[in-house]
């Protein structure tokens, strides 16, 4: 798959931007570099690697980095940083006429051109041997007229003034520079990590940090693949800004030689992952009758049950509830019809509330006046620790270990919903926050939940916990539901278009009648290798006009 993408970057010229549009889903099909290690999810391995500089090029890219110069407060130069042996060196020199420099040593000051969403961000670098040298890795807006100032460190490495040789502290925290006064550097969220043992000299070894904002907002730090400190953050708190990474080697109480090249930071590689707006579970409830005792859809196990068993059954029409009009998902098959039953089915992979991750729900539902349906996710206990749903009051619930509710924003009587449920799981004591919001057919989604500026109902309380099986309680009826889905990202569950019938091959390499990043790696692997198989126009040669039409092919999705 790496060799396949290699070959694809350089018919394009482009280093990592392979992509397919499904309507408003974007596929990125780069495989990760075996040294990468993102965080674990439940969900899988639901990344897409956006970004990659291994700095391999004889030269900084200008398209990707700036240098930076001036005191902001530290003084750095612009001729400071450069590209040699695979690696982007940060070195420091004495201040001559020129710097703008308040010191004697003037440091380095890289910027990404690129701006970051939440995802992760993760820095290999390699710290100055002496004393006195700061070498930071942050995010920070890169519009100066941003009115909310954050800065998320990824790391600052250092040696303490004073400290035994060797004894290495790594600083991950953030600060807020909004208030109380502008610049005032408060210290917001994170913490400081306990020093480095003396056996591990970050000079001689690299260390790789690494800062995960998830798509709920919430932060974690990572220092060589192992989290460090996480924070929750309240909703909508400078979340939903891009942000600039900078790579700085700054001189503070240092007294070390310029001259020496063991006094200049190695940064070895950045990269950035996003989620992945991926399926982890599908149940398009495509049955031709009563619900009970079915296996179909994706990432569910065992039976589904139904009590009464003919209680839910399908509305065996072909016809599927609509999304709204903004979303280009579509529906496969027919709809469940329910009226007082408890429905209840295994997950195929517990998802864990101990991680620091985000999990999306969503729903099609059309419930008449009176009626209420919920969506519980419970444990291997029993317990119900997140809820969706709608009540009989025309209110929508969000749950963690006990309920909300709050005004919906479409009218739920008789009429279609997208019922969207967000659960922000967070290690350690920080309490697990449960959001529910419904979308109307004429509703407008955005791209990214952080630029939802409210849900309709919110809870946050402590679980910990994983949840294993989903269940569905409908009181009254008949109540509609459809498409449930399971995802990463809001885009996952609400703008993923699928099939509405038998899939052809291609676009259907893997012949599952489902389309995804299978379909796509299958035919690559294809195109790469000049298969006969990979001549999606028939034209007998496998090229570029292949490409484009398995391109076409796939965004269009199956009809």
């Amino acid at each position: 798959m790496q060799g396949t993408m290699v070959s694809l970057m350089t018919i394009f010229g482009r280093r990592c931007a392979a992509r397919m549009v499904v309507g408003l889903a974007v596929i990125m099909l780069p495989a990760a570099p075996s040294s990468a290690n993102p965080p674990s999810s439940s969900l899988g391995s639901a990344w897409e690697l956006s970004f990659e500089d291994a700095f391999t090029q004889p030269a900084l890219d200008p398209a990707a980095w700036q240098v930076r110069s001036g005191c902001t407060p530290f003084c750095t130069a612009s001729d400071t940083a450069s590209v040699g042996s695979n690696a982007l060196l940060l070195a420091v020199r004495p201040a001559v006429a020129g710097d703008d420099a308040t010191g004697d040593v003037v440091g380095a000051h890289v910027l990404s051109q690129q701006t970051f969403g939440p995802g992760y961000v993760e820095v290999t670098l390699q710290a100055p041997a002496s004393a006195g040298l700061s070498t930071d890795a942050f995010l920070a807006p890169a519009d100066a007229t941003t009115t909310e100032r954050i800065e998320l460190h990824l790391g600052e490495v250092f040696q303490p003034a004073g400290g035994a040789a060797g004894a290495w502290i790594v600083r991950q925290r953030g600060f807020d520079w909004t208030l109380p006064t502008p610049h005032g550097q408060v210290p917001w969220i994170g913490g400081i990590s306990s020093p480095a043992s003396a056996a591990v000299d970050y000079a001689a070894t690299p260390v790789t940090l690494g800062f995960y904002r998830t798509p709920a907002g919430d932060v974690g730090w990572y220092r060589n693949n192992a989290l460090t400190a996480s924070a929750p953050l309240p909703w909508g708190i400078g979340m939903a800004e891009e942000l600039a990474l900078h790579l700085r080697v700054a001189p503070a109480a240092y007294a070390g030689d310029t001259a020496d090249a063991a006094d200049a930071a190695w940064v070895d590689a950045v990269r950035y992952y996003r989620p992945a707006d991926v399926l982890a579970v599908h149940e398009p409830f495509a049955y031709p009758g009563a619900l009970h005792g079915e296996t179909g859809g994706t990432g569910l196990a065992g039976l589904w049950s139904a009590a009464p068993p003919a209680a839910a059954v399908s509305s065996d029409d072909g016809v599927s509830l609509p999304y709204p009009l903004t979303s280009p998902a579509l529906g496969a098959g027919s709809r469940l019809v329910i009226s007082d039953a408890v429905l209840e089915r295994s997950l195929a992979s517990g998802f864990a509330l101990s991680e620091l991750n985000t999990y999306f729900f969503s729903v099609l539902v059309k419930k008449p006046d009176g009626a209420s349906v919920r969506f519980d996710f419970i444990d291997g206990a029993g317990n119900i620790r997140w809820r969706a749903g709608l009540d009989a009051q025309q209110r929508v619930i969000a749950g963690v270990v006990t309920d909300t509710t709050g005004a919906p924003s479409a009218s739920l009587t008789d009429a279609p919903v997208l019922l969207v449920s967000m659960l922000a799981a967070r290690p350690g004591s920080a309490a697990d926050a449960a959001r529910s919001i419904v979308f109307g057919m004429d509703s407008a989604l955005p791209a990214r939940v952080l630029d939802l500026p409210a849900f309709d109902a919110g809870i946050e309380q402590l679980t910990q916990v994983t949840l294993t099986k989903l269940r569905v309680t409908v009181t009254g009826g008949p109540v509609e539901i459809d498409e449930l889905r399971i995802g990463p990202t809001l885009a996952s569950v609400a703008t993923l278009a699928t099939e509405t019938g038998a899939c052809p091959a291609p676009p259907d390499f893997v012949d599952d009648d489902v389309l995804d990043l299978r379909d796509a790696a299958a035919f690559l692997a294809g195109f790469e290798a000049g298969a006969a198989a990979a001549d999606v126009n028939g034209d007998g040669a496998t090229d570029l006009r292949d490409y484009a039409a398995f391109t076409v092919q796939f965004s269009e999705g199956c009809r």
